[in-house]
């Protein structure tokens, strides 16, 4: 049976039947029909009737036959109307299919047109001498097999409390603690030296000294990015750790801002609810990237000063305009003003999370291996939390061995509450 929206000449496929015997001629029909039967019986029949039955009969039947005819006639002059109803019902509802199928055309054509401008645009931007200039070839930069190395260099970076320096401005800290654990020898244990770059770096020329071999690997623990990862290389993930949106506390407490925000609709609901919200940006840290991601360009705001307290106080103090920053939960739980709560985080939990690495350079793979063989050998006894916490308990105060576990279960929850060791799924996925 033809589809009348996706076949709107089917009228013309279709035979009709004559005009006379539509539904609108049939009260006419009707009414001549009671004419002749009327005539019929005040003529022949009435005689005919009135000599076999009397007069009192004649009239009943006449009256019984009028009243079934006046009856067929109101019958059709009901059906006549609605079906006259219905047709011109079809007929606007066809006019609609006609006009949507015009605007469907001509969007198609609009998307088609659309389509073969950004295909002869990428084309454009986009020539085989560019493209190649922008991959970075593969190159093999190993500093022996990873059986064989005997001696690693490593750079860093202050990140409290992954790397902090002591009072001789040596580097100390967990991140320096787990790398030393997974250096320390070789799976056929032969001892590793270990020895470290003596200029602190910070976050906009740490992969830059690695990639200059400057040192091998980076000791501050840091987060798998894509852009990162074209850089240099990643060891396997030591952890997940949680990242937050921090903004003004009174700010954050706008039920008609943030209620039902994930990283799923952040960018498409900031535009709509906050669209003068300021992004902050540390140059080459993880606050630049999803500012980049989830924000326009013309709200983000780059500062100079990375101290995490300066910014948290930036952003809860001015008052003329609103500032956010992404940043990982697990340091900035610990800052003042978030404590205060005067800054908040917006962003439910373990909505965004990156995987904490080490970094080589990306033609290493044989420290790479190294790095990840000792990797799984430490973690199927501990896992690399458990001994996070335990080189974070080190460096508790404390009077009593109660007081320092009672230190220790509040760290080792602390650390449960920001970091994952597995990547969480869905309950939806499951």
């Amino acid at each position: 049976m033809p589809d009348p929206l996706t076949d709107p000449g089917d009228e013309q496929k279709t035979p009709r039947r004559s005009k006379f015997w539509n539904f609108d001629r049939i009260g006419l029909v009707a009414g001549l029909l009671l004419a002749v039967v009327t005539i019929l019986y005040t003529s022949e029949v009435k005689a005919g009737l009135i000599r076999t039955f009397g007069g009192y009969w004649t009239y009943i039947i006449i009256g019984l036959s009028s009243c079934l005819l006046l009856t067929v006639l109101a019958l059709a002059f009901w059906r006549t109307r609605d079906l006259n109803k219905t047709k011109k019902e079809l007929a606007d509802e066809k006019s609609k299919v006609q006009d949507f199928e015009n605007r469907l055309n001509v969007i198609t054509t609009n998307l088609h047109q659309m389509m073969e401008g950004k295909d002869v645009a990428f084309a454009q931007d986009n020539e085989p001498e560019k493209l190649l200039s922008s991959f970075i070839p593969y190159k093999k930069d190993s500093i022996g097999r990873w059986d064989e190395v005997s001696e690693v260099r490593y750079g860093h970076l202050k990140y409290p409390p992954f790397v902090n320096y002591d009072e001789h401005n040596v580097p100390v800290g967990p991140g320096v603690q787990l790398l030393n654990d997974l250096l320390l020898h070789t799976p056929e244990k032969k001892i590793v030296s270990l020895d470290y770059e003596e200029k602190p770096r910070d976050w906009a020329d740490i992969l830059d000294g690695l990639r200059e071999k400057k040192y091998n690997v980076i000791a501050t623990p840091m987060f798998a990015t894509f852009e990162r990862s074209k850089k240099v290389r990643f060891s396997a993930p030591l952890f997940f750790s949680n990242v937050g949106l921090y903004v003004r506390g009174d700010f954050a407490d706008a039920q008609e801002v943030w209620h039902g925000v994930t990283a799923e609709n952040l960018r498409l609901e900031i535009r709509m609810r906050a669209p003068r919200l300021r992004f902050l940006t540390i140059k080459g840290e993880i606050s630049e990237k999803l500012a980049h991601k989830y924000a326009d360009k013309d709200v983000i705001e780059p500062i100079d000063d990375i101290a995490v307290p300066k910014i948290f106080q930036k952003i809860a103090d001015t008052r003329d305009a609103s500032y956010a920053i992404f940043a990982e939960t697990f340091t900035s739980e610990r800052d003042l003003s978030v404590k205060n709560l005067r800054v908040k985080n917006v962003l439910p939990w373990f909505q965004i999370l990156y995987p904490v690495c080490f970094a080589v350079r990306i033609g290493d793979h044989q420290l790479a291996n190294l790095l990840n063989i000792r990797l799984m050998e430490l973690t199927q006894k501990t896992s690399m939390l458990d001994r996070f916490v335990n080189k974070l308990a080190d460096d508790l105060s404390y009077k009593s061995q109660d007081e320092f576990e009672a230190k220790r279960k509040a760290l080792q929850a602390e650390v449960a509450a920001n970091f994952v060791t597995e990547w969480p799924v869905k309950a939806s996925g499951k």
